[in-house]
């Protein structure tokens, strides 16, 4: 199966060796939930007459057809998805597939997950029915948050600049992961830059909810640290968007730009 959204981040991040942390210096709470996700889109009425569908899905293993898990009408600037109860295994993948195990302090390593969500969120269409094509598609809608202060993406700023989102993990069993890590790349771009990994993570059977932080420090333009965390303790302030891409086309000019486009998704983590 091939992994979607972040878990290609994490195993990117987690290249150097972590060493696990004590519990007990941050409690680390479950992520579970029942799996229904309501949402209530910022200005989200707006939409109403573009997007009918919202879809979550995963990407088949070898014809990259879309798998869709759960789908739900758009309506009154919302929707509602109920992810299903399991999962089929083919669909999941090992959390340590393409991980050092001893680079992480895991509870079980044979834990299978799969994950949906978070900066890429959840497919909108502006088809109705259930028979959902490439052509009905006209964005995303996703939860985050930013915030910075001072002047940070300037040339020559100085500040902070800091963004949040959520994930939904499926896992086919318990398992606490812990890691935290710091440590400065001498030579990034001809200066210091310090890193600071950190995840604390308690997953139950089923659905989970998994936050993610992440929050650079820009010294005269140049990013001078960078701090990634991720954590099933939950992070407030974070606000659904619809991100459309022609929001004055129609839904077919807005397909079209969309294909064009090269589906664009929302920002990344360790760019």
């Amino acid at each position: 199966m091939k992994k979607l959204f972040y878990l290609p981040i994490i195993i990117g991040l987690m290249t150097v060796g972590f060493t696990s942390c004590n519990k007990d210096d941050d409690p680390i709470v479950s992520g579970a939930f029942d799996g229904v996700i309501t949402a209530q889109v910022e200005n989200g009425n707006i939409y109403n007459n573009l997007v009918k569908r919202v879809t979550a899905g995963v990407l088949g293993y070898e014809d990259y057809n879309v798998i869709v898990l759960a789908s739900g009408p758009y309506a009154n600037g919302g929707f509602t998805l109920t992810l299903p109860q399991t999962v089929d295994t083919n669909h999941l993948f090992l959390f340590l597939e393409d991980l050092n195990e001893d680079l992480v302090s895991i509870s079980d390593k044979n834990v299978q997950i799969m994950v949906v969500g978070g900066y890429s969120g959840f497919a909108a269409f502006s088809s109705s029915t259930g028979d959902i094509t490439i052509n009905d598609y006209v964005g995303n809608i996703s939860a985050y948050k930013v915030d910075s202060t001072g002047n940070p993406r300037a040339e020559s700023g100085t500040g902070t600049y800091s963004m949040a989102t959520i994930e939904f993990i499926y896992a086919d069993r318990d398992v606490t992961i812990t890691a935290t890590d710091t440590y400065t790349d001498g030579e990034y771009d001809d200066h210091p830059k310090t890193f600071s990994i950190s995840m604390f993570m308690f997953l139950k059977k089923g659905w989970n909810r998994v936050y993610i932080s992440e929050s650079y420090k820009y010294v005269n333009g140049e990013n001078r640290e960078e701090e990634v965390l991720f954590t099933t303790t939950p992070i407030s302030g974070l606000k659904w968007y619809c991100e459309i891409y022609d929001p004055f086309g129609s839904p077919a000019k807005q397909a079209k730009s969309a294909r064009e486009g090269g589906h664009k998704r929302f920002g990344r983590l360790g760019r």
